[in-house]
């Protein structure tokens, strides 16, 4: 559908990322993912795109191209932008790749909540019993979502050391809040 010399298509579909009518954004992202590694670079940049919609819909094609986005998803984890990093995150999560597990644990000392909070999350979704130690040092984020996310990770993950932090963890909130 698609030869090497298609970048203007490409580049007319992720500008529809952007369109105000879901529907065309809908197709733009379906058409997208149907087109897979030539489109990868150009997603990567839409992560980085003040528009919501267009990285929710990037996200969602690189996560759906799956392995060929990999790289470009890790090499994301390093951007400037916060939105892009969680969105990175999240997609990589999805992907379930082990190659992504260090870069996410290491993710999990960003300095903005937003990316901590999609790296617990993407990793809960990975269960990768490598990312315990990290998520348990987790639980005392400042950040209620980020701990919140890490003791569900934890949970999913399914270590007794894991579950038991968690618990604990869980405990010390209800008896923080009186219950």
């Amino acid at each position: 559908m698609f030869s090497a010399n298609s970048n203007g298509r490409i580049q007319r579909l992720l500008d529809q990322l952007r369109h105000p009518n879901w529907r065309r954004r809908r197709r733009a992202t379906n058409t997208l993912i149907e087109v897979g590694e030539p489109a990868v670079a150009g997603l990567i940049g839409v992560l980085h795109s003040n528009h919501l919609f267009a990285r929710l819909a990037a996200s969602e094609a690189l996560a759906e191209i799956g392995n060929p986005a990999v790289q470009a998803l890790i090499d994301a984890l390093h951007s400037d932008t916060a939105d892009a990093r969680a969105h990175a995150a999240g997609a990589l999560g999805q992907i379930r790749d082990r190659r992504a597990v260090d870069p996410l644990i290491a993710l999990l000392n960003d300095d903005v909540a937003q990316v901590r909070r999609a790296a617990a999350l993407a990793l809960g979704v990975m269960h990768p019993r490598a990312a315990v130690d990290a998520l348990i040092r987790s639980l005392d984020d400042p950040d209620f979502g980020t701990t919140q996310l890490a003791a569900e990770a934890l949970e999913r993950i399914g270590t007794m050391e894991g579950r038991r932090a968690a618990q604990a963890w869980r405990d010390r909130q209800a008896n923080a809040s009186g219950q």
